[in-house]
C-alpha cells in the first residue's frame, strides 16, 4: 500500500520520551484518523505494530549498537523517503532530528548543537567514541534540519537552539509540547505511596529524593550533582537516600555514591518498567541535567502531583509557572545552590505542593491525543501553505 504518512524513528514504544512521542502520533493518525501509516525503525510495541492500518519496516541494530543502528536506519529509510516524495508528493514524511534527510516535516527531539558531551575522567575509548558520535550527530543535523519545511520541537528552548545555532527560518520552527497519560499519571493516592516506599525499602523517616535518568558514563543528567547535593545535607544532618531509576554502568555509580560517603544512602534501581510505583515511592524528584530538550520523566512526575527541582537547561522547566522558580536550578554544576533549593522546598514543602497540583492538573489536560492533533494540524497548514505558493 501507498502510505499517508511515512515516519521514521528510532523506536515506537509508550515509554520513554521520544518513543512515547513517535508512538502516540503513528496511533493517533491509524486509530483515530484512520490513515495508512507506515513505520520504519528498530522496534514497535503492541498493539501499535499490529494493527491493520500500520506498516512497519525494521532494522536491525548490528552488534546492539545504537550508532550502528542509525547508520543502518538511514540507510533503509533514505531511498523509501526519495520515492515516495517522487512518487507520492501527498504522503506526509516525518524524519526525526538526523535521522535521515526529509523534505516534509521533521520533528527534533534533541539538538546536538545545544551541549556537549560530559565525559571529563572516562575512560580514553569511551571519550573518543562518544566525541566522534557527537561530531556525526551534528553533521547529520546540519545536513537533515534545513531540507525540511516545517521543523517541530517538543519545547521553546529546543526552538530557540535551533534558530540560534542552525541559523534556521524561525517562521518554519513551531512547537509541540508532549502529551500525558492523564490516567496513568493521575495524582498518586496514599495507598499508593505507602506500598512504593514498602517495594523500594526506603525508610519511613526521611527524604526519599528520586532521579530518573541513563547511568551510562556521561554525566550528561546530572546525578553527579544530585550526589554531592546529597552529601552535603547528609553533613547538615538531614537523612537522605537517593533513589536512581535508569539503566547504565551502576557499578561505576554505586563506586561514586561510596567515595562520597554515601553508599547505604543511594540505591541504584536499574531499568524499571513500572515506574508508577518508583514515584509512588519519592518525596521529590530532582533533575539537575545539563541538558535535555524537554524532559518527560519530570513531566510524568509532575502530573502524578510529585514536586520536582529541575535544571534551567531542561525543555520542561519553561512549563514551571513564576511560583514555582525556587524549583528551577539556574547552574546544573551547582551543588551547593541544588541543596539548598531542596531545603527551601522541604521548609515550604506544604504550599508548593498546592502550586504543583495545579501544574498537574494543567499538564494533564494537554493528552497525547492533543499533541498528535497539534502536529497534524501543522503538518496540513505546512503543506496547504507549499500548494498555494506553488499555485
Amino acid at each position: 500500500m501507498t502510505p499517508d504518512w511515512l515516519i521514521v524513528a528510532g523506536d515506537y514504544h509508550r515509554h520513554g520520551g521520544m518513543d512515547r512521542a513517535n508512538y502516540e502520533l503513528a496511533w493517533h493518525l491509524a486509530d483515530r484518523l484512520g490513515k495508512r501509516v507506515l513505520l520504519v525503525g528498530f522496534s514497535v510495541a503492541e498493539p501499535l505494530a499490529s494493527h491493520p492500518l500500520v506498516q512497519c519496516r525494521l532494522v536491525r541494530r548490528p552488534l546492539g549498537s545504537t550508532a550502528l543502528g542509525l547508520l543502518r536506519l538511514r540507510r533503509v529509510a533514505q531511498p523509501i523517503v526519495d520515492q515516495l516524495t517522487a512518487e507520492s508528493p501527498r504522503t506526509h514524511i516525518v524524519v526525526n532530528g538526523g535521522n535521515c534527510r526529509g523534505p516534509d516535516i521533521n520533528w527534533v527531539h534533541m539538538v546536538h548543537h545545544a551541549f556537549s558531551p560530559c565525559d571529563v575522567g572516562t575512560p580514553v575509548v569511551f571519550r573518543l567514541r562518544s566525541r566522534f558520535q557527537h561530531w556525526r550527530n551534528k553533521r547529520d543535523e546540519k545536513q537533515c534540519l534545513p531540507a525540511a519545511r516545517l521543523i517541530i520541537a517538543n519545547s521553546q528552548k529546543t526552538r530557540s537552539d535551533l534558530i540560534r545555532l542552525l541559523d534556521l527560518d524561525e517562521c518554519k520552527v513551531k512547537v509541540v509540547y508532549l502529551g500525558a497519560d492523564p490516567i496513568a499519571h493521575a495524582p498518586l493516592s496514599s495507598e499508593e505511596r505507602i506500598l512504593g516506599r514498602h517495594r523500594f525499602e526506603v525508610p519511613d523517616q526521611g527524604l526519599v529524593v528520586g532521579f530518573v535518568g541513563a547511568l551510562g558514563l556521561d554525566r550528561n543528567k546530572g546525578l553527579d550533582v544530585l550526589l554531592s547535593a546529597a552529601r552535603k545535607l547528609v553533613d547538615q544532618k538531614m537523612p537522605v537516600m537517593v533513589l536512581a531509576a535508569g539503566g547504565g554502568n551502576l557499578s561505576y555509580w554505586q563506586r561514586q555514591a561510596e567515595a562520597l560517603g554515601l553508599g547505604s544512602s543511594v540505591r541504584l534501581c536499574g531499568h524499571l518498567t513500572d515506574m508508577r510505583s518508583f514515584l509512588a515511592a519519592c518525596d521529590l524528584v530532582v533533575s539537575p541535567t545539563r541538558h535535555d530538550a524537554y524532559g518527560l520523566a519530570v513531566h510524568e512526575a509532575i502530573c502524578c502531583e510529585l514536586p520536582v527541582i529541575v535544571s534551567s537547561r531542561a525543555g520542561v522547566s519553561e512549563r514551571l509557572p513564576e511560583s514555582l522558580r525556587c524549583c528551577i536550578l539556574p547552574d546544573p554544576e551547582d551543588a551547593d545552590d541544588l541543596a539548598r533549593r531542596i531545603l527551601h522546598w522541604q521548609a515550604h514543602r506544604h504550599s508548593l505542593q498546592i502550586e504543583f497540583a495545579r501544574l498537574a492538573a494543567e499538564l494533564r489536560r494537554h493528552t497525547w491525543a492533543d499533541m498528535a492533533t497539534e502536529f497534524v494540524r501543522l503538518a496540513e497548514e505546512a503543506a496547504d501553505a507549499e500548494l498555494s505558493s506553488a499555485a
